[in-house]
Parts: structure tokens; sequence; C-alpha cells
């Protein structure tokens, strides 16, 4: 099975639940960076422009669909 050579941004404030997502991203191929909550999975995404981005519904600080019309807003309205 060939691997994905990408960045994936994980953005959970459970290190259980974003843990075991890493681990199976990692298995796939994906560089994995975890964040805990909105503004620094903000933060990440800023500097790394990952390829895949998973956030808990319930992130730290937001939501997930507030991070997600965020990110949204950074590319300029393009679909995510």
């Amino acid at each position: 099975m060939e691997s994905f050579q990408g960045t994936a941004l994980i953005a959970d404030p459970s290190a259980a639940a974003g843990g075991a997502a890493a681990y199976l991203l990692e298995q796939l191929g994906f560089r994995v960076v975890l964040a805990d909550n909105a503004d620094e999975a903000l933060a990440l995404i800023a500097g790394t422009s990952p390829d895949l981005v998973l956030a808990e519904a319930r992130v730290v600080t937001e939501d997930g669909r507030w991070l997600t019309e965020a990110i949204r807003l950074r590319l300029g309205g393009q679909d995510t």
C-alpha cells in the first residue's frame, strides 16, 4: 500500500482521541501536528499549510464550525 506524503492537523482537546487519530494518520504516511484549541489550530495552519484538518466539534476556545469558517476565510473563501 502506497502512503500519502502530506501534513494533517488534528484539533482536539482530548489527548487520547488526538493521539489515536494521529497514530492512524501516521500509519498512512501523514506528518501530524496537534492543536489543543481553535486558536492554536489557526496558528498552526498558517505555519504548516496542512493537507487535512480534523477538528473536534467542541474544540476549546471556539467550536469546530467556527474553526472551519475561519479556515475558509483564510483561504480566500475556497472550499474546505
